[in-house]
């Protein structure tokens, strides 16, 4: 019997791609049935975001398939996934000093680019996430949605695709150092937007060096959530004061 490969291939980030694309496809049938084309097409922030139950619904289904796509990744490696994904361990103490840096981080890095930019461009200039939350994060209902889409949900998967299939394959093949650089870029890529790319970069850094330094995925994942729910409760408390 052949023993499970100690990393991940470069295959498996392959049916990633196909699973997440299939599901995506079927997510969007059943998606638009759902709630209708035309709700759809104004959940889209280019739309101006004008149905926020609709935006939410749509990033939902979109973070949800990427839990399927994942386990559907790695479901060939059998009880060796979890390891080869780092969730084999806690983190331990890093549980809680993770969330602690990257809040502080997050907050430092948000101040300082968008304060430069206010100075540069005079004028306040926002990542569109932002406006997607305030529209979204508008009754204490809502808020509790918006946590366990954008503030659970979302960061959960993402780990999983960058700092757990990503990393894994990188670390596999070319080392930990060039596995946290390419896992960070891929990241802060990922979020389009330049600002939102430069104000998210960092806090893929100390992340992915999170994944490094502990060899578990959850202190990463315990970060993310904490930042993104603490960016909802900000965005709700802003908006009602």
């Amino acid at each position: 019997m052949n023993s499970p490969p100690r990393h991940l291939r470069f295959v498996d980030l392959l049916i990633f791609l196909a699973s997440l694309l299939g599901l995506a496809v079927g997510a969007a049938v059943l998606l638009a049935a759902w709630i209708g084309p035309e709700r759809l097409a104004k959940a889209m922030p280019e739309a101006g975001g004008g149905d926020p139950m609709a935006m939410l619904a749509l990033l939902a289904t979109f973070f949800l398939i990427g839990l399927p796509a994942v386990a559907i990744a790695v479901a060939r490696h059998g009880r060796a996934a979890p390891a080869l994904l780092a969730l084999h361990l806690s983190g331990g103490r890093w549980l809680w000093l993770a969330p602690i840096a990257v809040l502080i981080v997050s907050f430092s890095i948000d101040e300082g680019i968008l304060r430069l930019v206010r100075e540069f461009a005079g004028s306040d200039v926002l990542p569109t996430v932002n406006a997607v939350i305030a529209e979204i994060a508008t009754t204490p209902g809502r808020v509790v949605l918006a946590i366990l889409v954008i503030g659970v949900l979302a960061p959960l998967v993402e780990e999983l695709v960058f700092r757990g299939l990503l990393y894994g394959y990188v670390e596999g093949r070319f080392g930990a150092m060039a596995a946290l650089i390419v896992s960070s870029l891929a990241f802060a890529a990922a979020h389009v937007e330049p600002i939102h790319v430069a104000l998210v970069l960092p806090i893929g850094v100390l992340l992915g060096w999170t994944r490094l330094r502990t060899g578990s995925l959850w202190p990463a994942i315990a970060a993310h959530v904490a930042n993104n729910t603490v960016a909802v409760l900000a965005s709700y408390l802003l908006r009602s004061g």
